[in-house]
């Protein structure tokens, strides 16, 4: 768990040192102190931070934890990583993110409870392919 946890720390290089100022981050474990947009936005206030689960206790804990920095964006959807679609269909995901830009896809400690029949590398680049099309 610690490690997992710490990998939201890494959210801070790519915010700070590479340039990113979105994540979408699927599976989101909260809560848990050092979220992604607590660190992004405190290496970068101005980063966005769209957080996806299809838990409804996190659910829960996201509208009382989620305060964004002024300057930031932080919002969260119920959905599931095995639906891609419906994340990239939320309007809620397209008032947060701009897939014209860069965005980091975190998805820590959730790929190990997608069974291989759901074709988990597939989900994967289905999101990726949207962010990429956005892009170029």
């Amino acid at each position: 768990m610690r490690t997992a946890r710490s990998w939201a720390g890494r959210s801070r290089f790519l915010a700070a040192e590479a340039g990113i100022r979105q994540f979408l981050d699927i599976g989101t474990g909260l809560p848990a102190t050092g979220s992604v947009h607590e660190v992004a936005q405190r290496a970068v206030p101005s980063a966005h931070v769209l957080y996806v689960d299809n838990d409804p206790v996190v659910l829960a804990d996201a509208r009382a934890l989620l305060t964004s920095s002024p300057e930031g964006r932080t919002a969260y959807i119920q959905a599931d990583l095995r639906d891609p679609e419906s994340i990239l269909a939320s309007p809620v995901l397209r008032e947060v993110l701009d897939l014209g830009q860069p965005v980091a896809l975190v998805l820590v400690a959730v790929l190990h409870f997608i069974p291989d029949a759901d074709k988990p590398g597939q989900l994967i680049a289905t999101l990726l392919d949207a962010c990429r099309r956005a892009v170029t």
